[in-house]
């Protein structure tokens, strides 16, 4: 389950701070996101992440 607070890391490198919203089984939801860096920071602005059974997610921290 993802939900608002959680922290995506993706496979790319990249890790979003999950905004607004929630997706119960990983596979399939809509997403308010930003970017963030290493230290948490906030990147850029945030935008809506799709996510599909196919989303390249390897963890969630909490």
């Amino acid at each position: 389950m993802i939900t608002t607070g959680d922290i995506l890391e993706m496979k790319n490198g990249k890790a979003f701070e999950v905004l607004e919203g929630y997706s119960d089984l990983l596979i399939k939801g809509e997403l308010l996101v930003i970017e963030i860096d290493e230290d948490n920071i906030r990147i850029g602005e945030p935008f809506v992440l799709k996510i599909n059974a196919s989303t390249p997610i390897i963890d969630i921290i909490r």
